[in-house]
């Protein structure tokens, strides 16, 4: 799936935990589009609290099921592992 930077509230809301693909385009590139969408949904860039904190709570869990989920590979079609910084 292509990265979609302007997703919406809704979309990402509407993204089950288990499916990171559906907001991160590969593994190569997941961790700058975090950060991309993390900046965007902050509370203070925001200003709507209650919703971009639900946004920003969603994204996070997503980013931290695909750096564990094991079966993340098969979503790719990759051999794939996370690596910290």
């Amino acid at each position: 799936m292509k990265f979609n930077s302007n997703a919406s509230a809704e979309f990402i809301l509407d993204t089950p935990l288990d499916h990171p693909e559906r907001i991160f385009s590969s593994p190569s590139t997941m961790r700058d589009e975090y950060k991309i969408l993390a900046k965007k949904w902050h509370p203070d860039v925001v200003g709507d609290l209650g919703s971009a904190e639900a946004v920003l709570a969603h994204i996070n869990v997503l980013f931290k099921n695909a750096k564990d989920k094991p079966a993340y590979n098969e979503f790719y079609g990759a051999s794939f592992k996370f690596s910290k910084p």
